[in-house]
């Protein structure tokens, strides 16, 4: 069997849309893993503010 440039060239634009929509995942889980790491943080000062463990943020 002999493998066109067709071929190569479908098999290459298969394999970088595949990587692209990989690599645009792992992205949007990197940010959501960010966005829950502020959003425990922010609960969790908030929490420290309620229990007069820590003062509120100055204005500057």
């Amino acid at each position: 069997m002999t493998i066109t440039t067709p071929l190569l060239l479908l098999v290459g634009t298969i394999g970088f849309a595949a990587g692209s929509l990989i690599t645009a995942q792992i992205a949007a889980w990197s940010l959501k893993a960010r966005e829950n790491k502020l959003t425990a943080d922010r609960k969790r000062l908030n929490a420290l503010r309620h229990a007069g463990n820590l003062a509120p943020p100055r204005l500057q």
